[in-house]
């Protein structure tokens, strides 16, 4: 009963209980914050633009301030981010819509911070030649080791805003203080986060709300790229009795619970789409899905949350025609760079698929195209091992960014599935590498799947060549119990090859954080050495100029579905065979813990009560 107490007390409030958030410092005017988060280089940039403007008109009808942010990871995700450097067509995009502010999601830094600054630069010619403002970058807890500084980017901790509102009949201001943060597990995706410093999320959000405060702000926005399902790098159980959503100990819910919280949270990372804002005391936080899906809308008048709504990017919307020819322009840039680079068509058809193969996991652990996709980098290096041998390959859940649809197949959609980053030459894509690591590393990528990934979706892998069973009811950490490779169980002294893409690789540091220092992989040469720089690790092909080119993780599924046409069949990676009795018998053990102690005080008590 404790403990059901403490859970409903930790439970957020919501809008639909008919509850009205109080803020800490009143405002007379109405005030409507339009937020997007997440949207990774896609979604129909010409009629959010015409939504926008329509909630614009709105609230310029009603006497109401308006303000537009974004929470971060605007690139990564689609063709556009291939222009994202030479371009910028994401944050021009934006600046065409009127954002005010956006902070930085970890995706914005694939490329590399001096990508990030040609980008910014990128951006401000563009913006002074279409003669558009841009948005501000601010971020409150990111700096930069390296030259050139954040603020020479133009990057700030925090920013104020200052609005016109009508007040019965007579016309006021309202000041509104923005800041961004970047998450803790968001910072820890980031490919080259030994470049960046980071601070304390609350401390660093103490400092900036107090700070804007101090300068007078009537509202306090925090635009956080942390998310609402993390908590300390585990995605937080989501029940369906509605009282489970244990998000007061996420990243987000904890800074909207901690002293000197701001008013309102904009939060990122998780794709998460909060269709009822959570509220915290006097914090709400809303979030907006991903993809350029929706936009996210909330209603301030004076002290009190009037509105909050996630509204659909609807096709019955008329496209902003400007926007519509911006983006007609870009893709034709993007074409240009496919096919003078690697002679690609985007637009060309490979394959007829005869059945939809979305983002889905069953409930052992598997994914056909998961697995597809593992299988398609496997035979992309196939010819690499001298000695015929052939290598296990690793997808993480996490790179997938769309499924396949049922019907017609194009280079374009497939670049979409695994459209991640670039090689040092700037082809489009992760370059393939080959490692090798030893059978007890293997033992324990299994065990990331069988005991971290439940709690982690993005961190789930899928296999090719490797198979492992597992019992998901003995103890964490110990649940896989064989493993397979080709067929061959593991000899956990050996080394064995393996295939995964660049940015998988290095993040395979993540492996020891996520099971508190139980599991680690060290990628190696062939002959056991450890390899600090991972380039050293990627495959090279010789085309048919003579030249040696990277294998792009994409362009290896797209060779794999122009000639399989995915009609052949895949190994699945994991089996589960779990029992109870394991599982009863660390209960029984638990069990005999608890209870022998007080079995053995009531014997004592009798035999001295015998001897009186």
């Amino acid at each position: 009963m404790a403990v059901l107490l403490l859970f409903v007390l930790c439970s957020p409030s919501s809008l639909a209980g008919k509850e009205t958030l109080q803020r800490s410092k009143a405002g007379n005017g109405k005030l409507t914050i339009l937020f997007t988060n997440d949207g990774h280089s896609s979604g129909d940039y010409a009629r959010l633009a015409t939504l926008i403007e329509q909630e614009r008109n709105k609230a310029l009808s009603e006497g109401s301030a308006l303000i537009l942010v974004d929470a971060g990871d605007i690139a990564m995700g689609s063709v556009y981010q291939t222009i994202f450097t030479d371009h910028a067509f994401e944050y021009v995009a934006m600046g065409m819509m009127g954002y005010d502010a956006v902070t930085c999601g970890n995706h914005d830094f694939d490329f590399g911070l001096k990508a990030f600054g040609n980008m910014l630069e990128t951006a401000r010619v563009a913006a002074d030649s279409m003669e558009i403002g841009l948005p501000e970058f601010v971020i409150s807890n990111l700096d930069s080791k390296l030259p050139p500084h954040f603020v020479e980017l133009g990057i700030s901790d925090t920013l104020m805003l200052r609005r016109s509102v009508v007040v019965g009949d007579k016309e006021e201001e309202l000041l509104i203080g923005l800041y961004g943060l970047m998450g803790e597990h968001a910072y820890s995706c980031i490919v080259d986060n030994e470049s960046l410093l980071f601070s304390d999320r609350v401390e660093s959000s103490q400092r900036a709300v107090e700070a804007l405060r101090e300068a007078g702000a009537d509202y306090v926005v925090c635009i956080s790229h942390g998310g609402t399902l993390w908590a300390k790098g585990r995605r937080v159980d989501v029940g369906s009795d509605g009282y489970v959503k244990r998000k007061s100990f996420t990243e987000d819910g904890k800074l909207a619970q901690s002293h000197s919280a701001p008013d309102v949270i904009i939060s990122g990372h998780d794709h998460e789409l909060l269709e009822e804002p959570l509220i915290y005391g006097n914090t709400v936080i809303g979030s907006a899905g991903s993809r350029n899906r929706y936009l996210g809308k909330m209603v301030f008048t004076g002290d009190s949350l009037v509105e909050y709504r996630v509204v659909s990017i609807s096709e019955e919307l008329q496209p902003d025609l400007r926007m519509q020819r911006y983006i007609e322009g870009s893709y034709g840039h993007i074409v240009e760079k496919f096919s003078s680079r690697s002679g690609i068509m985007l637009d060309d058809t490979i394959a007829f698929s005869e059945k939809a193969l979305p983002l889905d996991i069953d409930a052992e652990g598997n994914m056909e195209l998961g697995h597809h996709v593992a299988e398609s980098f496997r035979e992309a290096v196939a010819d690499s091992l001298s000695n015929g041998e052939k290598p296990v390959a690793i997808v993480p859940y996490g790179t997938l960014r769309n499924g396949i649809s049922q019907g017609y197949i194009t280079n374009h959609d497939v670049f979409d599935i695994l459209s991640l980053g670039m090689d040092d030459e700037g082809t489009p894509g992760y370059p393939l590498i080959l490692a090798w690591v030893t059978g007890k590393e293997l033992y324990d990528i299994c065990e990331l799947n069988a005991t971290v990934a439940g709690g982690m979706e993005d961190a789930h892998l899928f296999f090719s060549g490797m198979v492992y069973r597992y019992n998901r009811c003995r103890i964490p950490f110990t649940r896989v119990t064989e493993v397979f490779v080709n067929g061959k169980a593991v000899d956990k002294k050996r080394l064995y090859p393996v295939v995964t893409g660049l940015y998988t690789a290095r993040l395979m540091g993540m492996l020891k954080s996520s099971s508190y220092g139980l599991l680690s992989v060290e990628p190696k040469d062939k002959d056991g050495n450890i390899v600090a720089d991972l380039e050293q690790l990627v495959v090279y092909k010789k085309g048919p100029d003579g030249l040696l080119s990277t294998i792009p993780e994409w362009l290896s599924f797209a060779g794999y579905i122009k000639e399989k046409e995915l009609k052949n069949p895949v190994e699945i990676s994991s089996v589960d065979n779990s029992t109870p009795s394991v599982y009863l018998k660390y209960l029984l053990i638990l069990a005999a813990v608890v209870t022998l102690p007080v079995l053995l005080l009531r014997s004592g008590r009798r035999a001295h009560g015998r001897r009186l």
